[in-house]
């Protein structure tokens, strides 16, 4: 078996009865009575409702750099780039804008769950709400027009973007992990849907 065959979860078995007591078959490490049991009765949430959650938390924001405190940080969350928009956004953008599955996603419910990439303008693609004034002025060497090839830009860049998805991570942790949102998708379905 690979590595990467290791590391795929095995598929979800909804299951319509348990013992109250017993895991949920969502792996969400809470009781089925206080997780799955009785969802077909509970109010079924529309996959826009979901999507704006998740944006509303993503918006919310925090300072992702390890030393981040009240007293280091100052102003709130700037909008980083993954994707350094003077450098790889410019370059291949077409009329100052790339195209975007990230803000296609958000489209799903209007696309009957297809994810559609549309065009999104450099000065927002790639960004999120990860670190504050003061510790993203660390990225500067790595935000020139012209980025020289050294280890220390190498870093500022790998750092971002683990910021980016520590922060993604962070999100999915809360409210909607993988199988909570699932469960909260399927809230109000019957077994059979």
């Amino acid at each position: 078996m690979t590595v990467f065959a290791a590391s795929i979860p095995q598929r979800l078995t909804p299951q319509e009865t348990m013992g109250r007591n017993d895991l949920c078959w969502c792996r969400s490490g809470r009781k089925w009575k206080h997780c799955h049991q009785d969802r077909d009765k509970q109010h079924r949430r529309d996959i826009n409702e979901l999507l704006n959650a998740i944006g509303q938390e993503q918006a919310r924001g925090y300072c992702a750099h390890p030393d981040a405190s009240k007293g280091t940080c100052s102003g709130g969350p700037t909008d980083a780039h993954t994707i350094q928009k003077e450098g790889g956004l410019r370059a291949i953008a077409e009329q100052g804008h790339v195209v975007s599955s990230k803000k296609g996603a958000f489209g799903i419910g209007r696309n009957d769950g297809e994810i559609i990439p549309v065009p999104d303008g450099i000065g927002n693609a790639s960004t999120f709400p990860g670190f504050c004034n003061s510790h993203d002025a660390m990225f500067s060497p790595a935000e020139q027009k012209v980025v020289p090839l050294s280890r220390e830009v190498a870093f500022l860049l790998s750092y971002r973007s683990i910021g980016a998805r520590e922060k993604f991570e962070a999100i999915c942790r809360g409210p909607s992990t993988y199988e909570e949102g699932l469960k909260e998708k399927r809230r109000g379905e019957t077994y059979a849907s």
